[in-house]
Formats: C-alpha cells, structure tokens, sequence
C-alpha cells in the first residue's frame, strides 16, 4: 500500500469511527504512526471530523422538527464550541 493509500484508508476508518488503535491493526502498522507522521494524523482527524459533522447535522435536523432530545444534545454542542472558541 503506498502512501496516499494509506492515508486515504485511514481517512476512510476514522470516519467509520474507528480508533487509531483499531486503524493500526487493520492497516497493519503501528499505532506510534499517528505520533511519527502529521499527515497520517491529520487523514485520522479528518476521517473523525466529518463523521462528526454528520452527526451534529442529524442532531441539528431533528431539534428543528421539535425533538427534545436532540434540542437538548444541540445545546450541549453549542455550549460547548462556544467554550473551545473562547480557548
């Protein structure tokens, strides 16, 4: 597997919401990669990222059509954005 594959694989896992331990095991490399190369890092938190975005999407779809649940998840995830912003 050459490189961009590598890093595509990884992207691809992290946004199925695999760990870097997980990933490492299937890929068959060691974890301490993620440490060693910035770029493996970054297709990890990207692959982690979108995913996450996603799911704030669905969270956000359903506090708009009255869930109060999800009303309450929303403004977790605002609350907190708002808390990493003043960081």
């Amino acid at each position: 597997m050459d490189k961009q594959e590598l890093l595509n694989e990884t992207e691809a896992l992290a946004h199925g919401l695999m760990s870097r331990k997980e990933i490492s095991i299937i890929l068959d490399f060691d974890e301490g990669f993620f440490a060693d190369d910035p770029e493996l890092e970054m297709a990890f938190q990207k692959g982690w990222l979108k995913s996450k975005a996603e799911i704030n999407k669905s969270i956000q779809a359903l506090a708009a059509s009255g869930s109060g649940p999800a009303q309450l998840q929303a403004l977790e995830i605002l609350n907190a954005t708002k808390r990493n912003k003043n960081e």
